[in-house]
């Protein structure tokens, strides 16, 4: 690990640039640190991969995930087995693939697979099905905004460019660009119409080079999505 690294925070097997930043009281195994990433104080994070710029706030408990570039996680997240896109900002209070309990078995509870209870003794069969369980992660596209206090369950999939409102259980799979609330979530609206999100989806801009989306930040900033926006947007991307 070459870069920063605070004040009684601990750092296994991790591979940081220069630039990378763990700040104090955190706990760090088996992770791959993006140039300029930041996990914030009292936060752990294990078995990851942080994106370039990607933000992981103070107070998150992370266990395999896959980050791409210049998202953010905010603070008090818990989140498992979970791959998340480019440019996406999650909010605060984050519950993102939790452990299933099989309601059909005789228990729910894990002492009849976990060996740390002290109860089943096969070692061999509680790592196997320690990894079934989160053998297909969580998966968030890019682009998604996500609000205070979502819960996502295991194994569902989150489109490009979705926002989940403030406080929704998402229990089953989301098309790209949808607005979700509520308990269980459901979908209200899709923020563009079907054509536009088709060119949109085409582009893939959360690919392009950062110096490009520097050179061409106001389509994303003077106005709303428009005939004129879209139409610059596909000019840079597909541009040679």
């Amino acid at each position: 690990m070459n870069g920063f690294i605070g004040k009684n925070s601990f750092a296994e097997n991790v591979i940081g640039s220069g630039n990378s930043k763990i700040f104090n009281n955190c706990r760090v195994s088996d992770t791959m640190l993006g140039d300029g990433s930041v996990i914030g104080d009292f936060s752990t994070v294990r078995e990851s991969k942080i994106g370039e710029k990607s933000t992981i706030q103070r107070y998150c408990d992370i266990w395999r995930l896959n980050i791409g570039r210049f998202s953010c996680i905010g603070r008090v997240s818990t989140i498992q087995s979970t791959d998340i896109g480019s440019f996406c900002a999650l909010s605060w209070n984050l519950k993102i693939g939790g452990d299933d309990h099989d309601y059909r078995m005789l228990s729910t509870h894990p002492f009849w697979h976990n060996i740390s209870w002290g109860i089943a003794e096969d070692k061999e069969y509680s790592e196997w099905y320690h990894e079934k369980e989160y053998e297909e992660p969580c998966v968030i596209g890019n682009d998604v905004w996500i609000g205070a206090g979502v819960t996502i369950c295991r194994n569902v999939k989150i489109g490009n460019g979705c926002v989940l409102g403030g406080g929704t259980v998402v229990t089953h799979d989301i098309e790209p660009y949808s607005v979700v609330v509520g308990v269980p979530g459901r979908v209200i609206k899709k923020r563009f119409d079907d054509k536009v999100i088709e060119r949109i989806e085409k582009t893939k801009w959360w690919d392009l080079p950062e110096e490009k989306i520097k050179k061409n930040l106001s389509i994303f900033r003077d106005r709303h999505l428009d005939e004129e926006v879209l139409n610059k947007l596909e000019m840079i991307c597909y541009e040679e």
